[in-house]
């Protein structure tokens, strides 16, 4: 099965975009630039979007406000919006910074959304075994492996160890 993952990024991005009144009026100038601030790995501050945006902070701080689901630190600053520095299962790696998402379908949107590849490392839907997967921003999933948890979670210096995933398992995945 392939996901692609250009399509999926360009019709949440589309849909975000047209919808009327202030959230979607943000999506269009907000979302990408905190999305790219986000995947720096730093908390993101109303000044650091002004910055990076060319608006007033007033005008930043109103789109926020008109951001559902976004999670804000103890000072204020953004921590997440759809990708998130706060420890999800769903983790993936854009140039060597881990990032998190809320679900395992935001780890195949935002590398293509950020233009950049990631590594994803996420549960299997059912079984809640860990997979390791490659994301292209052009091409989509480019590889699918399991990794053995224990192995994983203990962080082995020689990586993940990859063992034979049952059969069908990137179908079950990536449904």
């Amino acid at each position: 099965m392939s996901i692609d993952a250009e399509h999926l990024a360009t019709r949440l991005s589309e849909t975000i975009c047209s919808t009327p009144g202030a959230a979607g009026d943000a999506m269009g100038w907000l979302w990408p630039a905190l999305l790219r601030e986000l995947a720096r790995g730093h908390p993101v501050t109303v000044d650091d979007l002004a910055h990076t945006t060319g608006r007033g902070a007033g005008e930043v701080r109103d789109g926020l406000a008109g951001l559902s689901d976004t999670e804000y630190d103890e000072h204020g600053a953004v921590v997440g919006h759809g990708i998130t520095l706060r420890e999800t299962p769903h983790q993936f790696t854009v140039a060597g910074q881990a990032l998190y998402t809320w679900c395992a379908l935001d780890t195949l949107i935002f590398p293509t959304v950020l233009g950049r590849p990631a590594q994803v490392v996420s549960p299997t839907p059912g079984s809640g075994e860990l997979v390791a997967l490659s994301v292209d921003p052009d091409s989509g999933v480019t590889a699918l492996q399991l990794i053995e948890t224990q192995s994983y979670l203990q962080g082995d210096t020689a990586g993940p160890q990859s063992v034979i995933p049952p059969q069908g398992i990137e179908q079950a995945w990536c449904r």
